[in-house]
């Protein structure tokens, strides 16, 4: 099991287990999900997406929103609901204060999935 916190400047940050692999591509996939089931949801004229869960190979991940406006993904064994997940995360994750991003620059998908290329 291992939780992901997306930032709202899209920071990730490890708040349980171990991730391997890069983080940023994550956060950015996963905010890219987001948004696009937020416009699909806007567009049928439903309000915003709330709790979603995905059943990968051999787990689930469960994608939750954190008061104010941050992301937690979850990556759990299959079987929890998505109201068991979030009550362990109200238990074991503390959610700090985000760091405001320096620049004010708007970054593109394109961009942020290259970062490392750059």
């Amino acid at each position: 099991m291992n939780a992901l916190l997306i930032h709202p400047d899209g920071r990730p940050e490890v708040v349980f287990g171990q991730i391997d692999g890069d983080l940023t591509t994550l956060a950015v996939l996963t905010q890219s999900a987001l948004s696009a089931l937020d416009a699909a949801a806007g567009q049928s004229g439903q309000s915003s997406i709330g709790s979603l869960q995905l059943q990968h190979e051999d787990c689930c991940i469960t994608i939750l929103p954190m008061p104010p406006v941050c992301w937690l993904r979850v990556q759990h064994e299959s079987g929890a609901s998505v109201a068991q997940v979030r009550e362990w995360a109200e238990q074991n994750v503390q959610i700090h204060t985000p760091i405001k991003p320096t620049a004010s620059r708007i970054t593109s998908l394109a961009d942020a999935l290259n970062i490392n290329a750059l």
